[in-house]
């Protein structure tokens, strides 16, 4: 449970119902990244993905990025 989910019942009920809603209509990651864009969110996310998650899927996604410039420029 996070903070903002601690701060009232309305709160926690509102983000369960966001998040029903979300796998209703299977929602894909570039929608996704394209919410978390639109409420302000993404480089927040995008740092507490890259300290929250393990090093080697960091590293995995890193060298996949580079190949593709590579392959792009």
């Amino acid at each position: 449970m996070t903070a903002q989910m601690q701060e009232s019942n309305y709160n926690e009920l509102m983000i369960k119902d966001i998040i029903s809603k979300l796998r209703i209509i299977g929602v894909d990651g570039e929608t996704m990244q394209y919410i978390l864009k639109s409420v302000g969110m993404e480089d927040q996310m995008l740092s507490q993905l890259m300290m929250s998650v393990d090093l080697g899927s960091v590293e995995y996604q890193f060298e996949e990025r580079k190949e593709l410039e590579r392959m792009n420029s």
